[in-house]
């Protein structure tokens, strides 16, 4: 197939190109983490099985390590660049503000059960859509056919996301909480295959059938009890291809001269883009990790003479997360400005 250009950029500057082709390599995430289970069944004694973590609260490690990084990465990409700021600016006000609403309202009249299950929910729709969203730049696919494998999915990821952070409060419905991912899971597949000759090329196909194996699979290492494999499989690709979007889009900036304040101590070179922002975005989650809560109550215990019990860090990335999720799901849309620097071709 001869390069394609699948999403339009007219910056005036020649653009590095992202291929759909290398962002597959991404999902060799599936038969790797196929083969670690295989073997720890085969093998090992099911050690894997028995010994990596089953506490839900052991996954805000898990989500801070390979889901904030990234979340911290998109908020710079807006914040840093003074044209997206300016652009976005009614956006970014009006957006805070229904946050910050919605989370008081919601928080003073739902259920801790019910906050967990829209949260889990948003977040389950925003990462399969990603990726199905790139991959249907090849794939071309529409209908409801496709509409139906695409919610099915996301079915299948807020079942079991669900059935991992709210063990105890749906013990009684577990069994059925089973048997339903099981179901969706096979249904995936099923549509999968009736989707698969839809797409009128290679490339197309490929995409539908690693997002297809990522949906599916993802459900059955739940049934298999390796949780911590069904939530690392979708996270790690979703991850993983959002930072090769990101670098791509500031690499581009850089290359023409537009490159925000992260990258002037460093001058006007592009490679540059490979590592600043993933490095500044992972240590900015180290020091909300880290250190951030103390920090925070010891100026207010300095000021005010009291502190904060909840940790202040993990609110704020939940907020950094639901701007992430509300401006991820326009900004690499249509005309908008990111999408001047970001080169997404078919080879």
């Amino acid at each position: 197939m001869t390069s394609q250009q699948l999403l339009p950029s007219d910056s005036g500057a020649p653009l590095r190109e992202i291929s759909l082709r290398t962002l597959l390599w991404i999902y060799l995430a599936i038969p790797l983490i196929a083969v670690l289970i295989l073997a720890d069944g085969a093998f090992a004694d099911q050690w894997l099985r028995r010994n990596l973590t089953t506490v839900p609260a052991n996954y805000v490690v898990l989500a801070l390590i390979f889901g904030t990084p990234h979340i911290v990465a998109s908020n710079l990409v807006l914040i840093t660049n003074r044209d997206y700021r300016k652009h976005y600016r009614r956006e970014i006000m009006s957006i805070s503000a229904a946050l910050l609403v919605v989370s008081v309202v919601l928080g003073l009249t739902l259920p801790r059960e019910a906050l967990i299950a829209i949260i889990s929910a948003w977040t389950v729709t925003h990462v399969v859509k990603q990726q199905i969203g790139i991959g249907n730049s090849a794939s071309r696919l529409s209908g409801p056919l496709f509409k139906i494998w695409t919610w099915s999915g996301i079915a299948v990821g807020t079942l079991f996301y669900n059935a991992i952070f709210q063990r105890r409060f749906l013990a009684d419905w577990l069994t059925e909480f089973r048997w339903a991912i099981g179901t969706l899971s096979v249904f995936v597949v099923l549509l999968g295959v009736g989707l698969y000759h839809q797409s009128p090329n290679q490339l197309g196909r490929l995409w539908l059938s690693v997002n297809t194996a990522t949906m599916s699979l993802a459900g059955i290492f739940y049934l298999l009890d390796y949780p911590f494999f069904a939530i690392l499989l979708p996270r790690l690709v979703h991850d993983a291809t959002a930072f090769a979007i990101y670098i791509n889009h500031d690499s581009n900036r850089i290359g023409s001269g537009s490159g925000s304040w992260i990258y002037k101590p460093f001058g006007p070179s592009p490679r540059l883009a490979v590592i600043a922002l993933p490095v500044a975005a992972i240590v900015l989650t180290a020091i909300m990790q880290h250190g951030a809560d103390d920090a925070v109550n010891r100026a207010l215990q300095t000021v005010a003479s009291f502190q904060i019990a909840e940790p202040i860090s993990l609110g704020f990335v939940g907020y950094l997360s639901f701007m992430h999720y509300a401006f991820e799901s326009f900004t690499w849309k249509g005309d908008s400005p990111y999408r001047r620097y970001l080169k997404l071709v078919a080879t």
